[in-house]
C-alpha cells in the first residue's frame, strides 16, 4: 500500500511539473507569461481572469528586468481589475519596485516597497478600473521590475500579476 501511495505521489508531482507553464528567459531573469488565455464567455458581462506574469524567484541584483505579453486574442480586452504581488526572502532587506505598463507607456499598476524589517507591510496592490482599462488587439503589457539588496546572502524577490477582464463585443 505504501508503494502505491508513493507511486501516486510521484505521478501527481510529474503531472504538476509537466503542466506548469514553461519558463521563458528574458533579461537574465527566468519567469513566465501565461500562454493559456481563456476564451470569451457566452455572457459578455462575465469576467475572465488569469495569472498573467510570474517572475519566479530571481536574484536581487539592482538590474531592471522586463517580461512582455501581447494581446493576440484578436479582441479588445476591457480590464476591470488587476492585482500585483511581490515577495522577498525572509530576513532580506531591499528596495523592490514593480510595475505593469501598456505598450503606449501607460502604467496600469505600480508597487514599490522598502523592505527593511519583519513583519512587512502590504506587499500587494489591487487596482479596480471603472469603467475599464482597455487593451487593444496587438497591444502589449510589460512587467518591469527590480530589487536593490542591502542585506542578506544572495537575496531573492518574486512578483506575480493577475488580470480580470471582459471581452468587448465585436
Amino acid at each position: 500500500m505504501k508503494k502505491i501511495a508513493l507511486l501516486l505521489c510521484v505521478c501527481v508531482m510529474f503531472f504538476q511539473l509537466a503542466t506548469f507553464p514553461k519558463p521563458v528567459t528574458q533579461n537574465i531573469v527566468e519567469g513566465w507569461v501565461n500562454p493559456h488565455i481563456p476564451a470569451p464567455r457566452e455572457d459578455p458581462n462575465d469576467l475572465v481572469g488569469v495569472k498573467l506574469f510570474d517572475t519566479l524567484p530571481y536574484l536581487a541584483d539592482a538590474q531592471e528586468h522586463r517580461i512582455t505579453w501581447t494581446n493576440e486574442t484578436g479582441l479588445r480586452l476591457l480590464v476591470k481589475k488587476s492585482l500585483l504581488w511581490t515577495g522577498v526572502d525572509m530576513g532580506a532587506r531591499m528596495d523592490v519596485h514593480v510595475h505593469v505598463e501598456r505598450s503606449d507607456g501607460t502604467r496600469m499598476n505600480v508597487l514599490g516597497i522598502d523592505r527593511y524589517a519583519e513583519p512587512v507591510g502590504p506587499t500587494v496592490q489591487e487596482m479596480i478600473y471603472d469603467p475599464y482599462f482597455a487593451i487593444e488587439p496587438g497591444e502589449s503589457l510589460t512587467l518591469v521590475f527590480y530589487a536593490v539588496p542591502f542585506e542578506g546572502k544572495d537575496p531573492h524577490a518574486r512578483h506575480e500579476f493577475d488580470l480580470w477582464w471582459q471581452y468587448a463585443s465585436p
